[in-house]
């Protein structure tokens, strides 16, 4: 069943490249939601606690770890190039 879980990391980590990409190259995430990025987050945060608070395999936190990198680098980005004025 691990396998699932890898698919399921390749397909995450390709998706958040092109968003991630993107900022950098535009410098603009003002058509990104704000909030959105914040309950991601926090999502995330739950789910980190989750796998830490019960015996996972190696494969989960190693993941769950790439998760989270790039989850704060979209996340620090999308509130770095988000234009206050709009």
């Amino acid at each position: 069943m691990q396998i699932f879980y890898i698919i399921y990391c390749i397909i995450v980590y390709i998706e958040y490249f092109p968003r991630i990409i993107k900022l950098i190259r535009t410098k603009s995430s003002n058509d990104y939601s704000l909030s959105s990025t914040v309950l991601s987050l926090l999502g995330m945060a739950c789910w980190v606690l989750y796998i830490f608070s019960t015996e996972q395999d190696l494969v989960l936190y190693l993941g769950s770890f790439v998760d989270v990198i790039l989850n704060v680098v979209f996340a620090v980005l999308v509130f770095k190039y988000h234009d206050k004025k709009e």
